[in-house]
């Protein structure tokens, strides 16, 4: 009876072993049973296997880019309308009214009392550190670290947007949203629970200055009008913490040494360390709650003095001293599981960001030096390039696009509030390796498509260029040229000043070879030495033709792009026992293709009855070319020696198809076919004219027998008010 009852579960010795070493680790003796089912580790890997990271279509990648250039250009707006609340009057009044005299006075440093301009430099330098020290230790504090723009990631914006309220077509077309109170709750909710700071007019920076305190973001905008009021060339930099559009890389953590089954080492099956690798971090997790006292009931909440050591715990906003050991050590609550079918919500705490570059900073310009110099207001530190890059390329504050926004080109911008202030990028001033990590992070930049970037910022560019322009693009040329070697291998692709030989493409040789260094053995090249070569076809197509006695500077295998090539390269297969190969040819190996000059009005023609013109020069002396459509009749029709010019070819169902582009005929001849191209042109747009106009003739006839024929039946069959309605109609 009892074997009935209990149902045995198989299992073989080492589970008998396993489930007695587990039975002897657990507390109190206590021995859990699982019959059937699955175990903790085969849920965790079905759940990872669901939950895992699927690779990025096209369609995704496309999707993810457009979202990345709207974030840019959103941020981009936002940092210029910051910038011109950095210009209001009144703003840089209060400012300039609570600033000590002598750090004002202190930039009042003219060439007639200092003539010598490294000592002008040095007094603007530490009048400079003075301010940017008074301000970030004595005037103005960060309230809360977690404050400010950063960089989020897409599954966390892919969060956010999943929880904001769904908009119906109406208020999507229309100007309606607005007006519906929940959804600007949920937004403002949603920007305050994620690090947002909400600054609607030059007023919130004004309360701000009187309260003395706010996030890094605003200091730093303070600190730009404070540098403006005083008279000082500032410019506001910003660091766009755009959306990244790159897939992100999963960290996973690795078992210690020695770990076993579910990740416990031995000494955690014996019950003599800690149960997995995460106890610590649970231990981190257990939150302190105080006993409540029967003393501090009965006597009103006041508990008696004690002689032991007390400590202090912040509760509801007030100290109390209570002894440790009246202290339970609870386990905070876990957040709910994940399930494949619900998408985590990005609801978690904010990130500090005191430990981050900052993503606002200020530029001042030095007139003795002719440069910009960089000023952290948050850390009080000048002259300091290198701090405002960050460590790490996946951490909450990255270094994308850096725009400094300058002032208003004249005083009646600034006090009209137009939209002023001219921006450039200065990335290349704050990245150390520019080419090697920052370029490869940015929109990718398609074969014969201008850079999206450069497009931007060519709307914020001043329009009329300053001598300090000139001065500072060499500066940012020569620190692009400067940069050092990348440190790992993945730098050197596509690298401006760099190149390995095996990152060249099939059509890239390296000429002169001449090494500049070696990485891992390998040697380096400058990209500046990289040649771009073509077949003899190729050039051939651009009106070039290689030279005599050059040999080829690279042999590839051939390419077969139509059906015909390809059935080539198998029968040579088949007969050598190895591919065709081409020799590739650079530029310098090649001259302009020009033909011989046609005799007695006859045009040359190739094998396939046209003449090769791919490029104007390649138009034999005597003749000329007629690009009409259709002129090719004419000249048969007039018996004229003449040869259909191919301009090119279109490659359709793996067949190639010429480019026909009207016709090329002898100079003497040219008057006459034209004369005879334009005839026929006229007749065949009279002959055109005619078909239209019977063309409408038909469809008016079939339209007037539609309307009689409506008539009759309405006359018929309709009622009395129908008939008048009808014939009036038709009449």
């Amino acid at each position: 009876m009892a074997d009935n009852a209990w149902p045995r579960s198989p299992r073989t010795s080492d589970e008998g072993a396993e489930l007695s070493d587990s039975g002897q680790s657990s507390e109190n003796g206590v021995i859990h049973l699982e019959i059937g089912g699955e175990t903790a580790e085969e849920k965790e890997k079905r759940l990872a296997w669901a939950l895992r990271k699927k690779p990025l279509t096209s369609k995704d990648r496309a999707l993810r880019l457009e979202a990345h250039k709207t974030h840019v250009i959103a941020l981009l707006a936002s940092a210029r309308i910051r910038n011109r609340w950095c210009n209001n009057m009144l703003l840089k009044a209060r400012l300039l009214s609570l600033l000590p005299h002598p750090l004002q006075s202190a930039f009042n440093i003219p060439p007639s009392r200092f003539p010598d301009r490294a000592q002008r430099s040095r007094l603007f330098f530490d009048a400079l550190q003075s301010l940017a020290t008074w301000w970030s230790q004595s005037f103005f504090d960060v309230s809360d670290d977690t404050l400010g723009l950063r960089t989020r990631p897409w599954d966390e914006v892919q969060g956010i947007v999943d929880a904001l309220p769904r908009l119906t077509r109406r208020e999507i077309l229309g100007t309606s949203f607005g007006s519906r109170g929940d959804s600007l709750d949920e937004l403002e909710k949603l920007s305050t629970n994620s690090g947002g700071e909400r600054l609607r007019s030059p007023n919130s920076l004004m309360k701000k200055v009187l309260q003395q305190e706010g996030s890094r973001d605003v200091m730093a905008q303070l600190f730009v009008a404070l540098a403006r009021a005083c008279g000082l060339g500032a410019r506001l930099v910003t660091s766009l913490q755009a959306i990244p559009w790159r897939a992100e890389k999963q960290s996973t953590p690795k078992k210690k040494k020695g770990a076993g089954r579910n990740g416990q080492s031995l000494a955690s099956r014996q019950g003599n360390g800690p149960a997995s690798d995460n106890e610590d971090d649970e231990e981190d997790d257990m939150e302190e709650v105080p006993i409540p006292s029967h003393t501090e009931d009965s006597d009103g909440g006041k508990a008696p003095r004690n002689n032991t050591k007390k400590a202090t715990i912040r509760q509801a906003g007030r100290r109390r001293h209570i002894d440790p050991a009246d202290v339970y050590r609870l386990r905070a609550p876990k957040p709910p599981p994940q399930t494949p079918s619900t998408p985590t919500a990005a609801r978690k705490r904010p990130e500090l960001l005191s430990n981050q570059p900052p993503v606002f900073w200020c530029e001042i310009y030095s007139r003795s030096d002719q440069r910009w110099i960089p000023v952290d207001p948050v850390r009080g530190t000048i002259r300091k390039k290198s701090h405002f890059e960050p460590v790490s390329d996946n951490g909450s504050v990255r270094m994308l696009y850096v725009v400094a926004y300058e002032e208003g080109e004249s005083r009646r911008d600034v006090v009209s509030n137009t939209p002023d202030g001219h921006a450039r990028d200065v990335t290349l001033r704050y990245t150390k390796n520019f080419g090697a990590k920052t370029s490869k992070l940015r929109v990718p930049l398609r074969k014969d498509e201008e850079d999206w970037w450069s497009e931007i910022t060519a709307f914020l560019q001043r329009p009329n260029r300053l001598q300090r322009d000139e001065l500072e693009d060499a500066e940012l040329e020569t620190s692009q040229f400067s940069e050092g070697m990348p440190l790992h291998l993945n730098g050197f692709k596509d690298h401006p000043i760099y190149v390995l030989e095996r990152h060249l493409k099939r059509e890239e040789v390296i000429t002169p070879k001449r090494e500049i260094g070696r990485f891992k053995g390998e040697p380096v090249y400058r990209r500046s030495n990289v040649v771009s070569c073509k077949t003899a076809e190729n050039w051939m197509r651009l009106g070039r033709r290689v030279k005599n006695k050059e040999e080829p500077l690279k042999w590839v295998k051939q390419r077969a792009v139509t059906l015909q090539k390809r059935r080539m390269q198998e029968l040579a297969l088949q007969e050598r026992g190895e591919a065709v190969q081409q020799g590739l040819y650079a530029q310098w190996q090649t001259d302009v293709y020009i033909p011989p000059p046609i005799h007695n009005g006859e045009i040359p023609q190739n094998s396939f009855g046209n003449i090769d013109l791919y490029a104007p020069t390649m138009l034999p002396a005597g003749a000329v070319h007629l690009p009409y459509k259709g002129i090719a009749k004419v000249a048969k029709a007039l018996t004229i020696s003449y040869a259909e010019a191919c301009t090119g070819f279109e490659f359709k169902k793996q067949r190639a198809i010429p480019v026909i582009t009207g016709i090329v005929v002898a100079k003497e001849n040219e008057r006459i076919v034209l004369d005879a191209y334009w005839e026929s042109a006229a007749a065949a747009e009279s002959r055109e004219r005619v078909k239209k106009e019977e063309r409408a003739l038909k469809r008016w006839v079939k339209l007037i027998n539609g309307l009689r024929v409506r008539a009759r039946l309405q006359e018929e069959y309709g009622g009395s008010g129908q008939v008048g309605t009808a014939d009036s109609a038709f009449r």
